[in-house]
């Protein structure tokens, strides 16, 4: 195994020890333990998200000489020693193990004893991995569970979702955070940059046919036979900003497409790879509707497994339509994630998300898409946003 295998391991027991230990309560079989603990698991990574990263700076482990007395000869072995290389990660492995036992107790759990500040310190700090939010389907699990209707918005928890009228969207709950935006494919997606923002509510699924004709009125789909849940397409930029108008006279609140930030931070939802889910396409058909899977069209909402903020369809099935004017780079990129003062080109417009029609790469979190606001091809669409 090599070292960065070796401590992958070692985050990873860290990341799920805290939620692994034998909590216990009476009357409790461990069917409905198990389910318990998914339950508060998910619950933890919708409140403390891993969106706050800190830097791990290099550290050399030193070789060592081992020697051994054999009979009357000395047998010594060499050791090489070996650079860990720098890197980043969560800074909230803890807290996110805090809310988790916040859970347990409010469940009636009894603890069991709690890891220490100093072993959290400690661990934290020989961490080394590229990407420490992907987490196979431990992750998944926590995606489909922290999925659950808030009673209403004032008691609306990260990860939960709401309606405010029964045609319209339902929007699921983003916490705020940090995140480091772009990526190394093309020139627009650099350079990296950090980006912090509030707490906002971005839609669970892509707009639906549905939805559209219930605010709107008609139906712009090509895909009609697709069906109601289907998310509605052909929609340039302008159809896409009367249509969250009409939501907000309609509701009374304010419905807006979403930033690049806002949108690339949803979709990423902690992680630092290509997709929500890692960096392993071969996984990527279990999230979304592109050309290996799709058949050609698209398909109703929903019905691939949502990334681990609850969202659906995120990478592929339709593009989404975000509020920005293209800029072909970040180099005048704002720390707080809202479009540049200047309007940058606004004769083009982004997209993001790729669609049914597209390869892996273009779904990936960083991909942009710039078109001319009034273009509305069969594979553009719609996702709503909404301030708190």
């Amino acid at each position: 195994m090599s070292t960065i295998q070796r401590v992958a391991v070692v985050l990873a027991a860290l990341l799920l020890s805290a939620c692994a230990q034998d909590w216990s309560r009476q009357g409790t079989n461990s069917a409905q333990m198990k389910h318990d603990k998914e339950h508060c698991e998910a619950i933890a990574l919708a409140n403390v998200p891993p969106l706050m990263w800190v830097k791990i700076p290099a550290k050399t482990v030193p070789g060592k000489v081992d020697c051994q007395q054999r009979g009357e000869r000395m047998e010594c072995a060499q050791t090489p020693g070996f650079t860990i290389p720098a890197t980043e990660a969560d800074a909230n492995i803890k807290p996110r193990a805090e809310a988790f036992h916040a859970c347990m107790l409010a469940m009636h759990y009894v603890p069991p004893s709690r890891v220490s500040d100093a072993e959290f310190a400690d661990s934290a700090a020989d961490l080394v991995v590229g990407d420490v939010n992907a987490k196979g389907q431990r992750r998944e699990r926590a995606a489909l569970l922290a999925s659950e209707r808030a009673s209403d918005e004032s008691t609306a928890r990260p990860g939960q979702w709401l309606k405010d009228c029964e045609l319209c969207p339902a929007l699921v709950m983003i916490a705020p955070g940090s995140f480091t935006m772009g990526g190394a494919n093309a020139p627009e997606e650099q350079p990296s940059h950090r980006v912090s923002l509030n707490g906002f509510f971005l839609g669970r699924f892509e707009v639906t046919q549905a939805e559209w004709i219930a605010i709107m009125g008609s139906n712009p789909s090509a895909s009609k036979t697709c069906g109601a849940e289907c998310p509605v397409d052909r929609i340039n930029w302008h159809d896409a900003q009367a249509f969250v108008k009409k939501l907000s006279e309609r509701t009374g609140k304010h419905y807006r497409l979403p930033t690049e930030a806002e949108w690339e931070y949803a979709a990423r939802a902690g992680s630092r790879s290509a997709w929500s889910f890692g960096n392993d396409a071969g996984k990527l058909g279990q999230y979304a509707w592109f050309n290996d899977n799709s058949k050609g069209g698209v398909h109703p909402v929903g019905l691939k497994q949502a990334n681990p903020f609850g969202l659906h369809d995120m990478h592929g099935n339709v593009w989404e339509w975000v509020e920005d004017a293209f800029h072909e780079d970040y180099n005048r990129a704002s720390a707080d994630g809202k479009p540049p003062q200047e309007a940058g080109n606004k004769d083009l417009r982004v997209l993001r998300g790729g669609s049914w029609y597209n390869n892996a790469k273009d779904l990936s979190v960083s991909k942009r898409n710039p078109n001319a606001p009034d273009e509305g091809y069969v594979f553009f669409g719609l996702r709503v946003a909404r301030s708190l």
